[in-house]
C-alpha cells in the first residue's frame, strides 16, 4: 500500500512537471534586430517600422522566480542600447510588466498587444510634434518578463494563484527596481541637457505584473512624495516614478496601498493645479479574478492573522472626515475592489468625441487644471468622474471601471481603454510642452 501511494505521488509529480513552464531565458540574442528584415523571436532589442510614423523600439529584460535577472548582460545591454539611442534626442520610454499566465516568449498575446500600443503612441507623437515646435520623440518600449506561468496543464494551471502571487512580490522586491531606476536615469539625464529637453517615462503593470511594479516602487514613491533631500522646501508638486505609473486590474491587496493613500489624504492636504497624476489604478467591475477569486484566496492565507479597525480621512466637500475601515477587509480585498480607497469611476462616453488629437489634449489639460472633487474629465471614449472622497489633484487615482470598457481580468486591450491610455500618456508627457508653446484649443483650429 505504501509503495502504491509513493508511486501515485511520483506519477502526479511527473504529470505536473510535464506541464511546467521552462525556468529559462527566452531572449538570448542581445543584438539589435530589425523586425522588417529579420526573425527577431529570440532578440532582446527589436526595431519596428523603421522610417514610418509608427516607428518604435522594444527591449526585453527577464527575471527568474527569485527576482534575479537571468543574466545581467541582457539588462545591461538594453540600458546601454537605449542610452545610445537617446543620444541628444528626446524620448518617450514605456515599460510594461505582464501578469499571470504570460511570459517573454515570442508570440505571447501581451507582447503583440503592447507592440500595437507603442506604435499608436509613436503615431500620436509624430502627429503632434510639429504643433509643439519640436522633433518627434523616439518611442522606446521595455517588456519586463518573469515566469508568470509555472504550469501549462489546462485547468491545473489555475491552481498556481498563491505561488505566482508570492513570486510576483519576490520579483518586485529584488532586481526589478534596479532596472527601472536605471531606465528612469536615461530620461532624467536627457532632461538635464541644454537646450531644454522633454523626455518622459510611463510604466504599466497588469494583474500580478501590477503587483511586481507596485512592490518594486512603493517605498521609492513614499520617499518621492515627501522628497526629503537637503535644501528641499515644503512647496512643490508631489513627485512619483517617471511621469506615470499605471496599474491595470492589479492583483494585490488594498492593505499594500494604504500607506500611499494615507499620505496623500492626510488632513485632506491640498495640491497645486500643476500637480499631475503619478499613480493610476484601473480595475474592472467585471474582473472576477481580483474581485472574487482573489479575496477567497486571501481569506485562507490570512485566516490566523489579527486585524483591527483603522481610521482614515475622507475629504467630502473639502472637509476632513474620519471614516472607519476594516483592516481585515483591506488585507483580503484587491486594491481596485476596495470601495473606501476608490477615488474615481470610469464610464463610456455616451458618444465618442471625435476631432483633432491636439485639441483633445489641450481640452483635457484645461479640464485637469480646473478640476474640483466633483469634476468629470472627458476623454475621447471614456469619462473619468471624481467621487468627491479625495482632494482635487490628488496624485494617486484608484478608479473603478465599467465592464463595457474593461470586460474582465485579461481583456485589457480594447479600443476604449487603449485610447484612454494613449491620451493619458499624452496629458502626462506633454503638459509642459503645450504650456511653453502657448497653445490653446482655439489655436489648433484651422
Amino acid at each position: 500500500m505504501r509503495n502504491s501511494g509513493f508511486l501515485c505521488l511520483v506519477l502526479c509529480s511527473l504529470l505536473l512537471c510535464s506541464g511546467c513552464t521552462p525556468n529559462a531565458l527566452y531572449r538570448k540574442n542581445f543584438s539589435l534586430c530589425q523586425a522588417d528584415k529579420e526573425d527577431c523571436s529570440s532578440n532582446s532589442v527589436i526595431h519596428y517600422a523603421q522610417g514610418s510614423a509608427r516607428e518604435f523600439y522594444l527591449g526585453f529584460t527577464e527575471f527568474d522566480d527569485q527576482g534575479q535577472a537571468y543574466t545581467r548582460e541582457q539588462a545591461e545591454n538594453l540600458i546601454q542600447t537605449y542610452t545610445e539611442l537617446a543620444g541628444d534626442e528626446d524620448i518617450i520610454l514605456s515599460v510594461f510588466i505582464h501578469g499571470w499566465h504570460h511570459t517573454a516568449k515570442a508570440g505571447d498575446s501581451n507582447i503583440e498587444s503592447y507592440q500595437k500600443l507603442l506604435g499608436d503612441i509613436a503615431a500620436n507623437e509624430n502627429a503632434m510634434a510639429p504643433l509643439l515646435n519640436r522633433k518627434p520623440r523616439k518611442v522606446l518600449g521595455v517588456y519586463l518578463g518573469w515566469r508568470g506561468e509555472s504550469l501549462t496543464t489546462p485547468v491545473i494551471h489555475h491552481l498556481t494563484f498563491w505561488d505566482r502571487k508570492k513570486v510576483a512580490h519576490e520579483v518586485g522586491l529584488q532586481g526589478v527596481t534596479e532596472v527601472l531606476v536605471k531606465l528612469e536615469q536615461i530620461v532624467n539625464v536627457q532632461n538635464t541637457r541644454t537646450p531644454l529637453h522633454d523626455s518622459r517615462m510611463v510604466s504599466i503593470g497588469h494583474s500580478f505584473g501590477g503587483a511586481v511594479l507596485f512592490t518594486s516602487l512603493q517605498q521609492l514613491m513614499v520617499d518621492r512624495f515627501f522628497d526629503s533631500r537637503p535644501g528641499k522646501s515644503f512647496q512643490g508638486d508631489a513627485r512619483g516614478f517617471g511621469d506615470l505609473v499605471l496599474l491595470i486590474n492589479p492583483a494585490f491587496e488594498a492593505m499594500r496601498y494604504s500607506t500611499l493613500f494615507d499620505i496623500a489624504q492626510d488632513q485632506c492636504r491640498r495640491y497645486f493645479s500643476s500637480q499631475m497624476p503619478r499613480l493610476l489604478i484601473l480595475t474592472s467591475e467585471g474582473d472576477d479574478a481580483t474581485g472574487t477569486a482573489f479575496p477567497a484566496g486571501r481569506f485562507f492565507s490570512t485566516l490566523f492573522e489579527s486585524h483591527k479597525h483603522l481610521s482614515r480621512y475622507e475629504c467630502a466637500d473639502g472637509k476632513a472626515q474620519v471614516r472607519k475601515i476594516r483592516e481585515s477587509s483591506a488585507d483580503r480585498i484587491a486594491v481596485g475592489h476596495f470601495t473606501p480607497f476608490h477615488s474615481h469611476v470610469m464610464k463610456p462616453q455616451d458618444k465618442a468625441i471625435a476631432g483633432d488629437t491636439m485639441a483633445q489634449l489641450l481640452k483635457l489639460q484645461l479640464q485637469w487644471q480646473a478640476q474640483d472633487n466633483k469634476s468629470t474629465l472627458d476623454f475621447s471614449t471614456v469619462k473619468l468622474t471624481h467621487l468627491g472622497k479625495t482632494t482635487s489633484f490628488n496624485p494617486y487615482l484608484n478608479v473603478y471601471v465599467d465592464k463595457k470598457i474593461i470586460p474582465d481580468h485579461n481583456n485589457i486591450w480594447g479600443e476604449s481603454l487603449t485610447q484612454f491610455i494613449q491620451e493619458m500618456v499624452l496629458v502626462t508627457t506633454n503638459n509642459e510642452a503645450t504650456m511653453r508653446a502657448g497653445l490653446t484649443p482655439a489655436a489648433t483650429q484651422p
